[in-house]
């Protein structure tokens, strides 16, 4: 622990860091975070199993690839043990990186490439000994990025020649027809007299040459110009082309994963990054175009995947024929650290060792809570925070602890200490998807809890996020909406909030003041307005059938009808005057904090009593006035004073034979089931005296009934047990009256008949 020197922060605690520890990214210094991770289990698995294809799921930024590969370098580390000449096998780890959106053809080359990179790097010495082998994959490899086609041409040649000359003709000719004109004695006279004369006399020899080339010339010259020559060729010619498309490459791939494999290899495909693929289709796509090399049995797969893909495999299990779990054997699931876990990991990044506890502690929680014990995050807000100290020789990085902001972390101790004591209680530690899950949300709702600033709110502010209902079973659903409730009621049970039964609200129980706690508290004033108008115009809107577009005559008009009272009007107009000042930004005066959370608080409490006064309006015109006397907020006791409350609305039946001489109506709004649990025990417990036959309508008004909250009121007071004596019905209504499909006059019919 040390302290600034400079005159402003003396009262600051400094912390100085270590800056290699200050990265998201996977290093050999932070990878041992989570202790709940069965690497064991997974280990023997690769090792020693057959091979097969498991997931590996937890939320973004928990440290799964990190800790994948902390456990490729153990199995390595086992293999390298080995000794090569007894056994000489070896595993050989392939990782790739997928995104959205990728093709089958794109994803075949990507593990073709990643196949024989990881092999050049890793089985040098197998591939020597198998230099065609070597060779083929380079030849794979070539053609996952460039078009390459091997042609094969066989060609087979039949040629048939026919040559006719015209001097040989001619010869021939007169060969023929001179001893048919004259007979052969006279050629051979001739032929005699020709040779008779050279030998007679030599010197006619050269005059016979000269006769005899002439006369060869002269054929010569009738073949060159008259010669004629027939060729006829016959032709056949295959052509074999290699080409690349992605069924041959799925073909090679698979031949080429059996082929390392016979060297004694294990192959081990880690398919990262499939946290990326948002939509559920695009996974399903996905898988499905691998899914005959991930279940062909020649080698395993781990999919590093999300929290939902996780809960989607949760979800598939129970449905017939699903593609997902015939594809997996088993899914290890890396759960958010524990507390303790981060505290070490803060202490490691932390340069001292005699740290103080008291100095950090409470910003490490509040560190905690913020990071929802995402590893990752938890790094990213440390960094983000951290400043440098260029003062040193080697500059480092530093906390900066500040004492005005120690009650901020300390409210956000108080918050954690509530989620990890609801979680703690209500779920069981062996799921640890439902246990990471809750944890997540409650610190998401806290941090809601903490934007309303110094306003009050209801809890349909930080109500669930629809989205949430498709992507999640319903059992977490349900669990999520318990335990956001019991959160509440603990905040007010530590003294973090404070809950007004009549305005079904809360606020925090001091103000904590941040420098945007002025603009929260200012937000939540603007929604609290909207949403106070929204229920105003639905209670026009269902009693006139129109719409009115000027608001203070919507309030006129109810005004008429006693369901707002002049002393609301002040109130109504300062607070919409406000509204409209916040909204132009034109603050004509400083408005304090506590003012703005007094309005909200009042804003709050009117749409609780206005409720009421409505519900008393469509009472009275459903009742005969002649028969019934109807009050509203009346106080009840029993003659011998036993017992003593206030209803909201009491009808008494004036006509001796009714079978109910008092009608009881309760009024509830908001979205917390436990209260209008709560609210209903204790009507019974005041009633419970009273012999008569009695009729109780309990109408809950929330922002979005459903099914649930009803259910939930009737199982509990289910295992109250009833008198015989009392009828109760159970009416959820919304209180934005024209999202209603029923008018609550049809609501108070159904319940009374």
């Amino acid at each position: 622990m040390e302290k600034t020197n400079g005159s402003t922060d003396k009262q600051d605690y400094v912390i100085y860091l270590d800056a290699e520890y200050l990265s998201g990214a996977p290093n050999e210094k932070n990878i041992e975070i989570s202790s709940r991770f069965d690497h064991l289990g997974l280990k023997e698995e690769i090792i020693h199993g057959a091979p097969s294809c498991f997931i590996i799921s937890g939320y973004r930024g928990v440290g799964k690839t990190s800790l994948v590969q902390n456990l490729k370098r153990e199995i390595e580390e086992e293999y390298n043990k080995k000794d090569k000449l007894k056994d000489d096998k070896e595993i050989l780890f392939v990782s790739c990186n997928f995104v959205n959106g990728d093709k089958k053809e794109n994803i075949l080359r990507k593990l073709i490439r990643q196949l024989v990179s990881s092999s050049s790097e890793n089985l040098e010495v197998k591939l020597k000994n198998n230099t065609k082998l070597d060779d083929e994959l380079s030849s794979l490899y070539k053609k996952t990025f460039y078009s390459v086609e091997d042609n094969q041409i066989k060609t087979t040649t039949n040629t048939f020649t026919w040559t006719s000359s015209i001097n040989f003709v001619i010869l021939l000719f007169i060969f023929l027809l001179v001893p048919i004109f004259y007979g052969f004695d006279f050629l051979r006279g001739m032929l005699i007299s020709f040779l008779s004369t050279i030998r007679a006399d030599p010197k006619n020899v050269p005059y016979a040459t000269v006769l005899v080339s002439l006369i060869s010339l002269f054929f010569s010259f009738l073949t060159f110009k008259i010669g004629k020559s027939f060729t006829k060729n016959t032709i056949g010619q295959t052509e074999i082309k290699t080409l690349y498309d992605e069924e041959i490459a799925e073909v090679r791939l698979n031949e080429y994963i059996e082929k390392i494999t016979k060297m004694g290899v294990k192959i081990v495909f880690i398919l990262d990054e499939l946290d990326k693929f948002e939509k559920e289709d695009e996974l399903d796509t996905f898988l499905g175009e691998l899914k005959p090399i991930l279940i062909n049995g020649k080698a395993t797969f781990l999919l590093i995947t999300g929290q939902n893909f996780s809960n989607r495999l949760e979800k598939t299990s129970m449905v017939d024929d699903a593609i997902l779990p015939s594809i997996v054997q088993d899914t290890y699931r890396i759960s958010l650290p524990k507390d303790e876990e981060l505290e070490a990991l803060f202490l490691k990044i932390a340069q001292n060792e005699t740290l103080d506890e008291s100095v950090y502690k409470d910003y490490l929680n509040s560190l905690i809570l913020k990071s929802k014990r995402i590893p990752r995050k938890f790094i990213n807000i440390l960094r983000k925070e951290a400043e440098w100290d260029s003062s040193l020789n080697t500059p480092k990085p530093y906390i900066k602890i500040s004492r005005e902001k120690i009650p901020l972390y300390k409210i956000d101790t108080k918050f954690l200490d509530c989620i990890n004591s609801v979680i703690k209680v209500n779920v069981d530690k062996k799921n640890t998807s439902l246990l990471d899950f809750l944890m997540s949300q409650l610190c998401i709702y806290t941090e809601k809890v903490k934007l309303m600033g110094a306003a009050s709110f209801q809890l349909e502010d930080i109500q669930i996020d629809e989205d949430l209902k498709t992507k999640f079973p319903k059992y977490y659903i349900d669990k999520l909406g318990e335990c956001i409730q019991l959160l509440a009621e603990k905040m007010k049970k530590s003294r973090i909030l404070t809950y007004d039964v009549t305005s079904t609200s809360y606020a925090f129980s001091e103000i904590y003041r941040e420098d945007d706690t002025f603009d929260l508290t200012k937000k939540q004033f603007l929604k609290d307005v909207t949403k106070f108008e929204k229920l105003i115009r639905g209670i026009h809107k269902e009693i006139y059938y129109y719409e009115e577009s000027a608001f203070f005559n919507i309030v006129k008009d109810l005004q008429v009808l006693k369901i707002i009272y002049p002393s609301t009007m002040f109130t109504i107009e300062h607070i919409m005057e406000l509204r409209t000042e916040f909204s132009s930004f034109k603050n004509k005066k400083n408005y304090r904090i506590e003012e703005i959370s007094d309005l909200t608080h009042q804003l709050n409490y009117q749409r609780v009593y206005i409720m009421e006064l409505y519900t008393c309006y469509v009472v009275k015109e459903y009742f005969d006035p002649e028969r019934f006397t109807i009050e509203l907020g009346r106080e009840y006791k029993s003659k011998k004073g036993e017992s003593r409350f206030l209803t909201d609305i009491l009808v008494g039946d004036n006509d001796s034979k009714s079978m109910y001489k008092e009608v009881f109506i309760e009024i509830k709004v908001g979205e917390f089931p436990i209260h209008f649990i709560v609210a209903l025990e204790r009507l019974l417990k005041s009633i419970s005296h009273i012999k008569t036959n009695i009729k109780i309508v309990f109408i809950i008004f929330t922002s979005s009934p459903n099914s649930r909250i009803k259910t939930m009121v009737e199982d509990k007071v289910f295992n109250l047990g009833i008198k015989p004596n009392i009828s109760l019905h159970i009416v959820a209504a919304n209180m934005y009256r024209d999202l209603d499909d029923k008018s609550l006059k049809e609501h108070l019919r159904r319940a009374l008949k």
